[in-house]
């Protein structure tokens, strides 16, 4: 007998949950947890002009922040690290979005997807 049986209890995938459960006593149903479904992140690097204090990380920081579609920005000394989703937003309007904080853009360069 199961330590919780109230519970819902998951088999299957390789992460254990498949989005179905089954409690204890009961026929399999619908859970109400579904298993996240895998987005296609792309990461992008910028070189970025003027970004040279810890002032002008935050103002970038916060206008690429608040972007739909932006997974994570990491600042690195002269540039950024982004890693969004190009269904959310794409490396033009990212672009764009620096230009608009006021810096300037030295180089651009896809990575990949993740």
């Amino acid at each position: 007998m199961p330590l919780f049986p109230h519970r819902e209890h998951f088999s299957g995938g390789a992460d254990g949950l498949t989005g179905r459960g089954t409690t204890a006593g009961q026929p399999e149903r619908e859970s109400i947890f579904e298993t996240p479904k895998r987005m296609d992140y792309e990461e992008l690097e910028l070189g970025i002009g003027g970004l040279d204090s810890i002032e002008a990380e935050e103002k970038l920081a916060s206008a690429l922040r608040g972007l739909h579609g932006i997974h994570g920005v990491r600042l690195v000394r002269g540039g950024a690290h982004i890693i969004f989703n190009p269904l959310g937003i794409t490396r033009d309007e990212i672009c764009a979005e620096v230009r608009r904080a006021g810096f300037a853009l030295d180089t651009i360069q896809k990575t990949g997807e993740l």
